[in-house]
């Protein structure tokens, strides 16, 4: 890899870095005017979640290496990438119901006492969703300049395979909602919620930038 290529490399990542920083910067402000609690933070992440399945497969049908596991010349890129959107749409809104049966129905008093239950308590009025649509919007904004830029741009489609398109929601989601899920039982700050998946969203993407091949491993 070239100087040049290494400087435009570190250029396109800190762009990346900085969007992320900004687009968590809106849930932190929106937590700090008491406008988001960890509640309505859930569902908003929750959302981000479903735009990963959008990009997702935006990303898999630009692909042009499947990678292992899915050399399987019976099955085409199509049958992989409905497969793979069926089963994240499952998962996805089966944890939906966890979220929505825990919100609604107070089982935090069971699990934790009274103060959970009311951590957890979330309240639809408009300023709450507005922080959410505009929370939805910075969200869909980010990923899709990383879509343009990274993918499409840095001809990430070039060097990746399907396999680890197919792979790189699992982790970042999971992550930070195990993260969010686990500082709610603890009753840990909201605004500690927002930096700890601030720092997941970070170390995600440029883990994601490494296995896409956008830049090097060793930055």
């Amino acid at each position: 890899m070239t100087k040049d290529t290494k400087i435009s490399n570190i250029g396109h990542k800190s762009i990346s870095v900085i969007v992320l920083i900004l687009v968590n910067s809106v849930a932190a402000y929106a937590v700090i005017t008491n406008n988001l609690n960890s509640a309505s933070l859930l569902l908003a992440y929750w959302l981000e979640s479903l735009f990963f399945l959008i990009f997702v497969i935006l990303k898999a049908r630009k692909v042009e290496k499947f990678g292992p596991y899915y050399n399987n010349p019976r099955r085409s890129k199509n049958y992989i990438i409905k497969a793979f959107a069926k089963s994240y749409i499952f998962i996805l809104f089966f944890y939906l119901f966890f979220i929505l049966g825990w919100i609604f129905i107070p089982l935090g008093t069971t699990i934790s006492g009274s103060d959970l239950a009311t951590k957890v308590k979330l309240s639809l009025n408009y300023n709450t969703l507005v922080s959410i649509m505009v929370l939805a919007i910075a969200f869909i904004a980010s990923h899709t300049l990383s879509y343009k830029l990274n993918f499409i741009k840095y001809k990430e489609y070039k060097k990746t395979t399907l396999y680890d398109v197919m792979h790189s929601p699992w982790q970042r989601v999971i992550i930070i909602h195990a993260v969010i899920v686990f500082g709610m039982l603890i009753k840990a700050p909201d605004l500690f919620l927002v930096l700890v998946k601030t720092l997941v969203d970070i170390y995600g993407h440029l883990n994601e930038r490494k296995k896409q091949g956008s830049i090097e491993t060793n930055f």
